[in-house]
């Protein structure tokens, strides 16, 4: 039974803890060229995978876009926000599980809106993918994430906005939530405390 009882709760940076992130800057300041979005997908899979530092990858993103570098690295996370609920609540969980951040992201993303030490005050360990050179949605990383919380897959539950990521999760044991909201969340992750 202790296998499968929660232990760790891992948490998705983007549109999860942040919201409104580089795909909402898209949106903004682009619109909807499928072709150019394609693009820009591409420049943040390779930023995430470690293949660019942050000044590659805001250039490559300004010439995908047409824009600036200067217009990129203004605007790109302006619109970036702390979700505050989900926060609060994390703080809640922290004295009865291991909380876990498990991001794909490019050096110097995430951590620019997230200073170490208030991260460690929320997270028993970060993974980010970049540094790992894993990307979700590939089972390795998940398992690679509870092995650093010192859990098993099957003890943990994970947080994303991607099905794709939730489902490639579970494939590892894990039992995952789709963030939508944090209502909906809430109701879910209490039935599976």
């Amino acid at each position: 039974m202790s296998e499968y009882k929660t232990k760790a709760i891992i948490f998705d940076f983007f549109e999860v803890l942040f919201l409104n992130a580089s795909g909402y800057f898209f949106k903004k300041y682009i619109g909807g060229d499928e072709e150019m979005f394609k693009r820009f997908v591409a420049v943040n899979n390779a930023s995430d995978r470690g293949e660019l530092d942050y000044e590659q990858r805001i250039q490559a993103l300004a010439d995908v876009v047409g824009k600036s570098y200067d217009f990129v690295h203004e605007n790109l996370y302006k619109d970036l926000h702390r979700n505050e609920e989900l926060f609060n609540f994390i703080g809640e969980l922290k004295s009865q599980y291991k909380i876990g951040l498990l991001s794909n992201t490019g050096a110097g993303s995430a951590e620019q809106f997230f200073p170490k030490e208030e991260a460690e005050k929320y997270f028993d360990d970060i993974v980010l993918s970049y540094e790992v050179n894993l990307v979700k949605p590939d089972p390795a990383i998940f398992t690679f994430a509870a092995e650093r919380l010192g859990v098993k897959p099957s003890q943990c539950i994970f947080v994303d906005d991607s099905a794709k990521n939730c489902e490639a999760a579970k494939s590892t044991g894990m039992r995952a939530i789709v963030y939508t909201d944090f209502n909906t969340f809430k109701q879910e992750i209490e039935g599976m405390l």
